[in-house]
């Protein structure tokens, strides 16, 4: 998996070249941090949120069933609550596979430390709840898009006796019942529901 990504390596010779490494798995982590210019501006990013749509949408285009996370941050100094509303749409819009969110947290020596416009602790960890809030809904959306399709899993660990769960190519835990082992094993399972946490399906049979 690819983590840590700028949209601005996200290219159309970058996606080719991806295709032909078959070692690579169908999820990226593409660092937002905010979803409104004003913010991103100040953060000194130097992309914008409509790049960052760009790169997401050419990079599903060409990589089917591709999982994008992300990280955010809350809170950041400066940020009014109409930025943030704006940042927290902007996510919604994306359909993110995962969301990790923090609240800001002044490091001393950085310019930002000392920026005017502190967000209140209060105020950044309810911007950070509804951040992991989105991040829990839009997860959800995306496993149950994949209800009916078949993955690719490599199987990891027996839970529970003929229970066996692992992650698919697209960096989503799937759990089946087989009567067979399947520790290490990448088999294709059909998805027939999907949780909070963890997809459930049906191996196909050797």
């Amino acid at each position: 998996r690819l983590g840590s990504l700028e949209p601005g390596s996200i290219s159309v010779p970058f996606l080719e070249a991806l295709k032909m490494a078959p070692k690579v798995c169908g999820h990226f982590h593409l660092s937002l941090q905010s979803g409104c210019d004003k913010t991103l501006k100040r953060m000194n990013r130097r992309y914008s949120k409509a790049q960052f749509m760009e790169a997401v949408q050419m990079s599903r285009e060409s990589i089917p069933g591709l999982a994008v996370s992300t990280d955010m941050i809350a809170g950041f100094p400066g940020e009014t609550s109409d930025d943030f509303s704006e940042s927290l749409e902007f996510a919604r819009s994306v359909g993110f596979a995962k969301i990790h969110a923090f609240p800001f947290s002044p490091m001393a020596g950085t310019p930002a430390a000392k920026f005017p416009g502190q967000v209140t602790n209060a105020e950044k960890a309810r911007r950070t709840a509804l951040l992991t809030q989105l991040s829990d809904e839009s997860g959800r959306a995306f496993r149950e898009s994949f209800i009916g399709k078949t993955l690719k899993v490599l199987f990891e660990r027996e839970t529970d006796p003929g229970a066996y769960d692992g992650l698919s190519e697209n960096y989503l835990r799937v759990r089946v019942s087989c009567g067979h082992a399947l520790i290490n094993q990448v088999r294709e399972a059909k998805i027939l529901s999907a949780g909070p946490e963890c997809m459930a399906g049906e191996v196909a049979q050797p």
